[in-house]
């Protein structure tokens, strides 16, 4: 099976690279209105449920490479999204404040770079 994986960091852009991606092995320009691209995040769906994707496959992990199995990999076009660490800040500073379900942040731009963005304890119990 052809596959490609998207391995990038929160906010680098992954899910509007999966679609042009699907547009363009697909020989389609429109949008994908009928599938979620959540369903091809390797760490929200079981191995199972991805050997009902279809071929090719776009699948997409905000998790590194070395960390999935390798059967994954095998295979496998890899595409690395970079975008400046900036850039993906603002993007995710503005998409929580603007949720209004779930983060409801009610932060400062400052307090968001300090204590969200550039927390070292981030992640840890």
């Amino acid at each position: 099976m052809k596959q490609y994986l998207l391995f990038s960091h929160f906010f680098a852009g992954t899910h509007w690279l999966w679609e042009i991606i699907r547009m363009i092995i697909g020989n389609d320009s429109n949008v994908c209105e009928n599938r979620s691209k959540m369903d091809t995040f390797l760490e929200c769906v079981s191995l199972d449920s991805l050997e009902q994707c279809p071929n090719p496959r776009i699948l997409s992990s905000h998790l590194m490479p070395d960390s999935l199995p390798q059967c994954i990999l095998k295979n496998s076009k890899v595409v690395v999204p970079i975008r400046h660490p900036k850039d993906a800040a603002v993007s995710m500073y503005h998409h929580l404040a603007a949720e209004k379900n779930g983060t409801n942040l009610r932060c400062g731009w400052e307090n968001f770079i300090q204590h969200v963005w550039f927390n070292p304890d981030r992640g840890k119990i």
